[in-house]
């Protein structure tokens, strides 16, 4: 452990402060991908504006960083600002001396000087005390649907017709627009997030579809992933409609077994909150969900609405900057 000098840099990055913390996340992710073209779509190419980094040297040498990214946040009929906390790293050689709560409290000093702000975190199991001390409020568990696609296909599903998508347009904003008119709570995915998030990754590949239906059109994100055991699975990294009818919706939910079987994905999984309509027909297809493999969702917002309305929450697994 290297002792903490007295006087330590804390103050929110530069651009100049990219190359040591580009240095600072392939040290502490060395399997993540970290480059300086993912760096630049992340945290300056963001539609809804550049990140927010707070970060902490011991001299020249880079000790600790926090990142806030900002979105846009529907609250009913709303539109607000809100920040997603993550890329929360400490150097190994100075854990246990308050580094992560000096650059935290510059951090939320900052949220909280955002008036109607509304911003979350999904904190895994070792951070989630730390965030309650921080005065984080959990609101809401979101537990992990799941779905081995090969035994279901069994049941007889078949197929359905779609159209992969190379860019979002206006056509899929307009199905986002009807969708997130019921009056939910949640990020603002127009065009222009959807392209950034989904197409515009350069860490990560995803498959987007349209499905036109007689009643209904429905966009799916997927996402293939290679777990530490060699096992593919399937991410349903988001999800949403331009009209909640029970049987179309249901086709489209199995062809994400089509899918699956196509990227020979032995699991399917995705994030459904318990109140969200959409969970009222996971069964239909062979999802189940585990309460116990679930994760929190974390808020921190002078918004009464923000806290209370839980089970508006629209929330996705493309909303983590995990998937």
């Amino acid at each position: 452990m290297v002792k903490v000098l007295d006087k330590l840099n804390l103050r929110m990055a530069y651009r100049k402060d990219m190359i040591p913390l580009l240095e600072f996340f392939q040290k502490s992710y060395p399997t993540l991908g970290w480059t300086k073209e993912f760096m630049k779509w992340q945290y300056f190419d963001n539609p809804a504006g550049e990140a927010k980094i707070w970060v902490c040297y011991d001299g020249k040498r880079l000790i600790g960083s926090v990142t806030a990214l900002p979105h846009l946040v529907w609250v009913r009929n709303r539109k607000v600002i809100g920040y997603r906390i993550q890329d929360v790293l400490t150097d190994p050689d100075y854990r246990g001396q308050s580094i992560y709560r000096r650059l935290s409290m510059a951090c939320y000093s900052f949220l909280d000087s955002e008036e109607e702000g509304v911003h979350f975190t999904f904190p895994n199991e070792k951070s989630d005390r730390v965030f309650r001390e921080a005065g984080w409020s959990s609101v809401g568990e979101i537990p992990l649907w799941a779905v081995r696609p090969i035994k279901y296909r069994k049941k007889g599903i078949q197929p359905q017709e779609s159209h992969l998508l190379e860019t979002f347009s206006i056509a899929e904003e307009n199905v986002w627009t009807y969708y997130r008119s019921a009056g939910f709570l949640g990020i603002d995915k127009n065009a222009s997030f959807l392209n950034w998030k989904y197409i515009n990754n350069p860490r990560a590949r995803y498959q987007c579809y349209k499905v036109d239906q007689a009643q209904s059109s429905v966009v799916v994100i997927l996402k293939k992933f290679h777990d530490a055991t060699g096992n593919i699975l399937l991410h349903l990294c988001d999800l949403f409609y331009s009209r909640f009818e029970a049987d179309e919706l249901i086709n489209v939910l199995s062809f994400t077994h089509e899918r699956a079987a196509a990227e020979k994905a032995s699991v399917i999984t995705t994030w459904i909150a318990p109140n969200n309509e959409l969970a009222s027909l996971m069964s239909s297809v062979g999802f189940k969900y585990s309460p116990v493999v679930s994760r929190s969702y974390f808020l921190r917002s002078s918004n009464a609405r923000a806290h209370s309305f839980f089970p508006c929450w629209n929330i996705r697994m493309g909303d983590s900057d995990v998937y």
